[in-house]
């Protein structure tokens, strides 16, 4: 076997990204890169040859490995020798350090430092580095910086306008939710399923079954799991006024659109049928009809 400085950057880049899912690989490739000194930029390294975005290309990779791997503080780590070593981040450096920094039981500073390097970078304004951003402070709860890297978006794409919708439902700005999905000038499943869920864990079922029914009528794409799972537990816990019809009529659009009742489903319905005068027994003989055994959901269905 070959000494490990004897592997080329381009060499040991092609096996990372090819064993990119495997921790074993990575770890060796890791040493070898570190062996042959390829995770320097200095012009006195052997990398003098080597185009310097090729060795962002090798850090990238290696932090989104480790990240996969849910060791975020490698991940961090990385970023810190990476700058150490004089080798400048690009824009697909930062989605994957900020999705670790919001995976910290402390994320704040991290996550800020961060977005303080894009802007020094210059790559703040690039869509993905955007929707990390919004994900990371929607999470945090900090609306307002979330608001205000959604503002700085000259013309936000339909997946960004959807990241500055799941920060307004999870912090329960429900005004400028609906504000914003209304000045969309195009939505798709996930748009309509945010808002419906949205209302739904802020406690507004009717609401959210209102945004159900639109968009069943005038929906871009059909709902999908989430959007089921988001309005059966609505019509679950909505007071009186039909609760039971509404959800009847969710099911029998599942039974006529959905050639798969899934298992989130299943429990959605089992969990509103429950609820709803007893009917669990009818959606238990529809599970085991579809096949679908041994689900968590059983434990539900044997409790009513």
């Amino acid at each position: 076997m070959p000494p490990p400085h004897s592997y080329s950057p381009e060499f040991l880049l092609q096996l990372l990204q090819r064993f990119i899912n495997r921790r074993a690989q990575v770890r060796q490739i890791h040493s070898f890169l570190i062996t042959g000194g390829h995770l320097f930029s200095h012009r006195s390294t052997p990398l003098s040859n080597f185009p310097q975005r090729k060795i962002t290309l090798l850090y990238n990779n290696l932090i989104k490995a480790h990240l996969h791997f849910g060791q975020k503080h490698k991940a961090l780590c990385l970023f810190a020798f990476m700058l150490s070593r004089q080798t400048r981040p690009d824009a697909h450096t930062f989605p994957s350090l900020v999705k670790a920094a919001g995976a910290l039981s402390s994320p704040s500073f991290a996550g800020h430092s961060l977005h303080g390097q894009a802007l020094r970078r210059g790559v703040s304004s690039d869509p993905f580095v955007q929707t990390s951003l919004l994900g990371f402070y929607s999470k945090l709860g900090d609306l307002f910086s979330a608001r205000k890297v959604f503002e700085e978006i000259l013309c936000p794409c339909v997946v960004e306008c959807n990241a500055m919708l799941d920060a307004f439902a999870k912090n329960g700005d429900l005004g400028s939710l609906v504000l914003l999905f209304e000045g969309m000038g195009k939505r798709d499943v996930v748009s309509w399923t945010t808002v419906i869920n949205g209302f739904s864990r802020n406690g507004n079922l009717r609401e959210a079954i209102g945004f159900f029914r639109d968009m069943i009528v005038y929906g871009d794409g059909k709902p999908n799991e989430a959007t089921y799972v988001g309005v059966l537990s609505s019509c679950a816990n909505v007071e009186k006024g039909g609760a039971i019809y509404l959800g009847k009529q969710v099911h029998g659009y599942i039974i006529k659109n959905e050639a798969v009742l899934t298992v989130f489903m299943g429990t959605a319905l089992i969990d509103f049928y429950g609820k709803r005068w007893g009917f669990a027994a009818d959606v238990r003989r529809e599970m085991l009809d579809a096949g679908i055994r041994k689900v968590p959901a059983y434990s539900l269905i044997d409790s009513f």
